[in-house]
């Protein structure tokens, strides 16, 4: 027999790994790690590659938002005054540009066959 340190070392080694390989703890932590698995497929977990990727988007969305929301401001004062301009000049040509009811024919629900009005 071989009784060096480091063959007992290697030995003793060898035996815990297969008692280990062996024992129930083996099984109960192949079973955790597929419950732990079926249960992170089940509430749609993301990666957090995927969620800094999306914090990235949502930033840049903001961003979006915000220039948006101070060219609606800018743009506010100077729509407004020409909505005001045009408003006035705008009821004095409606009345004037509006067809009449009288002026303006019926709209026709004769059939094809039907010759017209008479006159």
């Amino acid at each position: 027999m071989n009784t060096t340190p480091q063959s007992l070392l290697a030995e003793l080694q060898q035996r815990v790994s297969e008692l280990f390989r062996n024992s129930p703890a083996a099984d109960i932590e192949r079973n955790l790690k597929a419950m732990l698995a079926q249960t992170f497929q089940r509430v749609d977990l993301v990666t957090r590659d995927e969620f800094d990727a999306q914090l990235e988007r949502m930033s840049r969305l903001q961003e979006r938002i915000a220039a948006l929301e101070q060219r609606l401001e800018a743009d506010a004062p100077a729509a407004s005054a020409a909505e005001g301009g045009a408003s006035q000049a705008g009821t004095t040509s409606a009345a004037v540009s509006a067809p009449s009811a009288a002026s303006s024919p019926a709209p026709s629900t004769a059939s094809p066959d039907d010759p017209g009005p008479v006159i």
